[in-house]
């Protein structure tokens, strides 16, 4: 039996169960005979111990030697190096959530290290697989200032499976082809002016 976080009910809270070899703190709330019952122990947290000098808890936590390496292209920001007892870490089933000084909100998927963070200088997406982006109604993509989009290697297709596609431009519209430049219509409409 398990000491539950304040707010479990049906369907709802937050729980983490124990596994096998886990070092955890119990007690006996259940009183038989007038003694607490011992075949009845309630577990009410986990222990903090150290093997061998390491705690057994997060490596991200105590910026131990485990501490994972997060990957980040040449652009994007560097996550800041684990400090001792200054993170809060959440790590199970491959996935590593940080919450860190001075304000840093990471996810991290451990096998592969794509990772989501929220920081102060914005949000980074990082894909080391796939990215993949869907919405059954609107997607809107707002710049203040400037909107880039890099592709390193291979094609890049813009499709509109039904309707128009419109490129509007408060100035300049620039097209650039390093070879042939390709338009492919049933009608060629010009409008100037």
């Amino acid at each position: 039996e398990y000491l539950l976080p304040i707010g479990a009910r049906y369907n709802a809270g937050s729980f983490t169960p124990v596994q096998v070899g886990d070092w955890v703190w119990v007690d006996f709330p259940y009183i038989s005979h007038g003694q607490p019952d011992t075949r009845r122990p309630r577990i009410i947290g986990s222990a903090h111990f150290c093997p061998e000098g390491q705690p057994n808890t997060p490596h991200e936590s105590w910026a131990g030697p485990e501490s994972f390496n997060h990957q980040r292209t040449d652009e994007e920001p560097k996550p800041t190096a684990a400090q001792y007892h200054q993170s809060s870490v959440i790590t199970q089933h491959g996935i590593t959530v940080e919450y860190e000084p001075p304000g840093c909100y990471r996810v991290t998927h451990r096998a592969t290290g794509t990772a989501f963070e929220l920081n102060e200088q914005g949000v980074v997406l990082h894909s080391e697989q796939k990215a993949l982006f869907s919405s059954k109604t609107n997607t809107k993509l707002i710049a203040g200032n400037q909107l880039t989009i890099n592709v390193l290697a291979g094609d890049t297709i813009l499709n509109v499976q039904s309707g128009n596609l419109s490129i509007k431009s408060a100035k300049n519209i620039i097209f650039e082809a390093g070879q042939n430049f390709i338009v492919k219509a049933k009608k060629f409409i010009e409008e100037l002016g």
